[in-house]
């Protein structure tokens, strides 16, 4: 048994003594060549060893390979400074790609003290050689002024010689020179020829480039649909910038069919590689279900993370988030710090938003001079809103000196970009001579534009015009029909103006009580006090179908009287005096009647006077 042990051992001895002999036997070349190979089937790590190997037995080509697996820390911790040895002696041996390398480590500065100077004269040796990336990075130093004088046309000449011999880099710079005219006459359909060269074997930027091109007609017709087909495969390589606009395209529907999945598709992929703009977009996807079901505390979750890396819009978004409680509580100071953010960038709608906050003074504390400060930097970016907003506050002084002539420039602008509320206030400013001359035919103009954007209170009093022919002729049928459209949508005084119409018989409809009645109750609903003072006397009198009710009519007087209307107050006196619809009592039938004099209802100061 001892025998065949020491047999057994004596054959492993022989054999590993034979392998070690077999592999130190290995030439450098034999090494370096079997380390390409570890490459070649992407097995890096492993070829590190057999470059090793052929390296330190002085062999070039496996030094300038063992440097760069230091350089990207292949099969080896990274180490820039041992990446330079390695590309050093490769170098001083004569080796292209060494020298290549050791010109880019002094380009770049790695493992090395920066010096172009240095990178330009080993690029310059590895260029002698024909080393097509030599030839672009001494273009490169050339085209910057790096290590040599600034000098494009030798820089297109040296990217010339790279691109001709399949160099894509260099192709895509031969574009870039020809189109920006930089060392050779400036010539879009030469760029256009070298970016397509490149682009077709896949160089990204090219395919950008190119996009860019057809897109803006630059020295070629505008042409979505190819700049979409580069866009693309940008897009499909991974180019995060290129994915974000892909899904803008599916967003909008431009030259592709709309598609919220597709769209979201993209923008997620974007935005996981770090696209800022994407991910913003991918918030808004989530906040409105659009291309994925809705989840607002997902969406604040991609707005944080693109205002996180300083990304404005999201930052306008994740305050807008904290003012109104989407997706998180509400929370007054984060709204502002997002909103600053956002309006230090100078995002008009933020600094709008943060004039609103200051404003309202419900989560912070109101300061009308700070809202007033923010509305006038959104105003300046001609935001209608904050034009708006301005113009009310010069109206009534509020954070402003009074200025009606500035706060009906200000309205007028903003009318003219479309705000309906500044379009209706402009027409009571030339009703009203607010801030300019009386002016009917203007008034007239601008109800009936605030009107067909389907604001309410323009249609209600553009109706009203229109029923009496002040400052147009009478058009009883349009003002019908504009009073419909306010009171369906509900304008409390088109509800009531209707109530009106159809009690009387009058203004192009036939008189109908029930018709009438039910505006009545719409408008007394809408919080119309007149309309609830007249529900409230129908109750207590037991009128036009409906059964005498004193609660019911009590109900209504005294929602008319939250609204100061005097006509209220009196009606609440007779039912405290009456005891009907409450208990009975002359303190309070008093105490009401005092008030509705004090608000000038002529019955009660009679009254009160006897």
């Amino acid at each position: 048994m001892k025998r065949n042990y020491f047999i057994c051992r004596a054959l492993l001895v022989t054999m590993f003594t034979a392998f070690c002999t077999a592999l130190a036997a290995a030439t450098p070349e034999e090494d370096y060549n079997k380390g390409m190979e570890c490459v070649n089937s992407e097995n890096q790590a492993a070829a590190e060893p057999y470059f090793r190997s052929a390296a330190e037995q002085g062999y070039a080509p496996a030094q300038s390979a063992l440097g760069v697996c230091y350089a990207k820390g292949v099969g080896v911790p990274q180490d820039y400074a041992e990446a330079v040895k390695w590309f050093r002696l490769a170098a001083d041996q004569g080796d292209a790609k060494g020298q290549l390398n050791l010109g880019g480590s002094y380009m770049d500065g790695n493992g090395v003290p920066q010096d172009h100077a240095e990178a330009v004269k080993w690029f310059r040796l590895a260029a002698e050689q024909g080393s097509l990336q030599a030839y672009r990075g001494l273009a490169i130093c050339y085209y910057m002024g790096w290590g040599v004088p600034q000098d494009y046309a030798e820089a297109a000449r040296l990217f010339r010689l790279a691109a001709e011999q399949g160099d894509v880099d260099a192709m895509h710079n031969m574009g870039t020179c020809y189109e920006r005219g930089l060392g050779v006459p400036q010539d879009a359909a030469e760029a256009v020829k070298w970016f397509r060269a490149a682009a077709e074997k896949g160089c990204v930027d090219s395919q950008m480039s190119l996009f860019w091109t057809y897109r803006e007609g630059r020295g070629v017709p505008v042409d979505e649909a190819e700049a979409y087909k580069w866009l693309r495969l940008a897009a499909e390589q991974g180019y995060t910038h290129a994915q974000f606009n892909v899904g803008s395209h599916y967003l909008h529907g431009t030259v592709v069919p709309q598609d919220d999945a597709e769209a979201y598709k993209w923008f997620l992929l974007a935005a996981e590689a770090g696209e800022v703009a994407a991910q913003n977009l991918l918030g808004m996807c989530y906040m409105q279900g659009r291309g994925v079901p809705p989840d607002a505390a997902v969406g604040v979750k991609w707005f944080r993370r693109a205002a996180e890396q300083g990304d404005a819009h999201a930052a306008f978004n994740l305050g807008r988030c904290y003012h109104l409680g989407i997706g998180v509580e509400q929370n007054g100071p984060l709204a502002l710090k997002w909103y600053q953010i956002a309006a230090d960038a100078g995002i008009a709608e933020a600094q709008y938003s943060l004039a609103a906050l200051y404003s309202d003074g419900e989560l912070i504390p109101q300061d009308k001079a700070a809202a007033a400060a923010w509305l006038r930097l959104a105003a300046e970016q001609e935001h209608a809103g904050a034009l708006s907003s301005m113009g009310a506050l010069y109206m009534n002084g509020e954070g402003v000196p009074q200025d009606q002539v500035a706060g009906f420039k200000c309205l007028l602008r903003a009318a003219e970009l479309g705000n309906v509320e500044a379009q209706f206030s402009l027409a009571k400013c030339y009703q009203e001579g607010i801030g300019t001359d009386k002016n009917e035919t203007e008034a007239l103009k601008w109800l009936r534009a605030a009107a067909e954007q389907g604001y309410a209170p323009a249609q209600n009093d553009l109706a009203v015009m229109l029923a009496y022919g002040e400052g147009c002729e009478i058009d009883e049928k349009e003002a019908i029909s504009l009073l419909q459209s306010a009171a369906q949508n509900g304008d409390k005084n088109a509800q009531f103006n209707l109530y009106l119409a159809f009690k009387e018989g009058k203004k192009g409809v036939e008189m109908d009580e029930a018709t009438a009645l039910k505006w009545l109750r719409a408008a007394a609903e809408s919080g119309h006090p007149h309309a609830q003072c007249i529900l409230g006397t129908i109750y207590y009198l037991g009128l036009n179908g409906l059964q005498q009710d004193y609660t019911e009519a009590v109900k209504w007087f005294r929602l008319a009287a939250e609204q100061d209307s005097a006509e209220a107050f009196f009606c609440l006196a007779v039912c405290y005096k009456e005891g009907h619809g409450v208990p009975q009592s002359m303190l309070e039938s008093m105490a009401h009647m005092q008030r509705a004099a004090e608000l000038g209802h002529a019955g009660a100061c009679l009254l009160l006077q006897e």
